[in-house]
Parts: structure tokens; C-alpha cells; sequence
């Protein structure tokens, strides 16, 4: 069998694996590796809501209520109201978030230090031009804003 070299068919798989990897991470942490990216993410911008959080991942609303559950659940956040607006809900890091906090970086500049391992600053910063371009690409087509959030902080 041939293998697939279509651009979603390569970018698909190299999701895959850095799931799996992040997944292995996270759970020596005690947590989902989505749990870990929005904590990072959290820890640097301390001022999010939901909203920001499903803008920034592209997540639904239902995933992101799910995953903020069991981060509550967890013991890595809790919400607080907004006092201009009670529907709004702050993400707040819990003591136990900041304490992984070292722990779940460390673990993201592994594998960060993995994948770019052997490549070039000219490659990453012609990968870095496509994957944007891409990415302006896929928003433009969904009738979405072509202003794509910088997914460098996503950590």
C-alpha cells in the first residue's frame, strides 16, 4: 500500500502522534494532555473565559464545558463570575494548576524539542509561513475571521 502524501493525510498523522505523546506526558502529571495545553495556556494569560478558550483551541462550546468540568473536577481550576456580567465565568488556576505548572512545561518543551529536532530555523520558519497560510486558508472557507490567533501561545 502506498502511503498518503495529501497535506491533511501528513498533518493528520503528525497530530496523532503528538496527541500520543502529549497524552503520555500529561497522564505522568495526573491529567489529560488537553488539560495540560489549557492550563499552560491559563498560566501565561491569566485572564480567560470560555469564550477566549473555545476562540484560541477552536473547540465547541460543549468540548470546552466538558473540559473545563473535569479540570474543576480535577482540582487545576475554578470559575469565577465576572461582576459586570454573571454569565461570564473567569478561569482561574487553582494552587494544585500552578504547582504542575513546571512540570507540564517542561513536559510541552520536550516535545517541542522533539519535533523540531534536526531542522533547520530557514525550515521551521518556511513550515511556520505554510501552516499559518493554511490556517488562513480553512477560516477563510468557514466564513470565519482570516486572522488566525497566534498558536505559538497555545503552548
Amino acid at each position: 500500500m502506498e502511503p498518503d502524501f495529501s497535506v491533511g493525510a501528513q498533518i493528520g498523522r503528525l497530530q496523532h502522534l503528538i496527541w500520543r505523546r502529549m497524552e503520555a506526558s500529561a497522564s505522568a502529571c495526573g491529567i489529560s494532555g488537553a488539560q495540560g495545553q489549557v492550563l499552560l495556556f491559563l498560566l501565561k494569560h491569566p485572564t480567560l473565559y470560555q469564550k477566549d478558550l473555545e476562540r484560541i483551541f477552536h473547540l465547541r462550546p460543549s468540548t470546552a464545558t466538558g473540559l473545563l468540568k473535569r479540570m474543576e473536577k480535577n482540582g487545576l481550576i475554578r470559575r469565577e463570575s465576572c461582576p459586570e456580567d454573571a454569565r461570564l465565568k473567569r478561569l482561574i488556576p487553582t494552587q494544585r494548576g500552578r504547582e504542575l505548572n513546571s512540570m507540564v512545561h517542561g513536559e510541552s518543551e520536550k516535545i517541542e524539542a522533539l519535533l523540531t529536532k534536526d531542522i533547520s530555523s530557514q525550515d521551521l520558519e518556511a513550515f511556520f509561513r505554510v501552516v499559518t497560510q493554511m490556517q488562513q486558508n480553512l477560516m477563510a472557507d468557514c466564513g470565519k475571521s482570516t486572522q488566525p490567533p497566534n498558536e505559538n501561545e497555545g503552548g
